[in-house]
Order: C-alpha cells, then structure tokens, then sequence
C-alpha cells in the first residue's frame, strides 16, 4: 500500500489478495479449485469530518480484479460512528455502493477485538445470465 495523507485526506494506491505462499496443497483430497484468485488493484480516497461526537468519513475508488477481463469498478460510500479512547471503543455503520450492490455493515470495536454484519444487496437480479442473490457475512476479529 502506498499512501499520501494531508490533514483530514487520506489517499492510497493498494494491491491486495496477492498470493504469497501455499500452506497445503492436498488436490487428491480436497480437489482443485474452480477459479483462480486473482490479486486486485484498488485506488481509494476518504476524507474525515468531526461532528461532537461523530466521525463521518465520505469515500470513493476504483478497483479492478486482475485476469478477469473486466473494466475497473467504481464505488463509493461513507462511514458513520462514534469512537472514545483514540479509536479502540466505538460502533460504525457503513453505506456503500458499487456497480453491482449495495452495502450496509454495522461494526462494534471493543478494544481487542471486532463485530461487523454485513448485508450486499444485488442492484441487479441477474449479471452476465448468472442469478445474483443477497449476500450476509458476519465477521469477528481479534487484534493481538
């Protein structure tokens, strides 16, 4: 990731999911996978307002999911919370959308660990003659 901050901008350049080493690979057992895992290319940039008690951080980016033969991905969206103690306790909620859904994700942070729900509605009821359906995720992390 590669970043450039001034005041309350944030911008940054990222590649993520880039494959770095394989842990296992037992394909006798467990068989191939049906696709490849592609790193992506993500340009972001969010700016942070302080309102009293609330931040409201307003983004937008592009990504693009290398070896797909799609065109790059637009999205936008904002954050909305209310944190104490330089970030580590606080409650978020986060409305983005994208070329193909929208997003809605709750989040409580509670020091050393982290509850988020996620709900991804399709904008769309079919892409490419493939059925899209609704997306839930629940999501519980530990930082240590």
């Amino acid at each position: 990731q590669l970043g450039y901050k001034n005041g309350n901008l944030t911008t940054f350049a990222s590649i993520e999911e880039l494959k770095l080493a394989t842990l296992s690979d037992n394909k006798a057992e467990a068989g191939d996978l049906k696709y490849e895992i592609k790193p992506m290319g993500r340009l972001h940039s969010e700016y942070k307002y302080d309102f009293m008690v609330f931040t409201v951080r307003p983004f937008a980016g592009v990504y693009n999911r290398f070896g797909y033969g799609q065109d790059a991905q637009l999205y936008g969206g904002a954050d909305l919370g209310t944190y104490v103690w330089d970030d580590r306790i606080g409650v978020q909620l986060r409305g983005m959308v994208d070329e193909e859904h929208f997003t809605l994700s709750p989040r409580l942070k509670l020091w050393l660990m982290q509850l988020e729900y996620s709900l991804k509605q399709p904008l769309k009821s079919k892409i490419n003659d493939t059925k899209v359906s609704t997306l839930h995720s629940l999501n519980f992390r530990l930082f240590f």
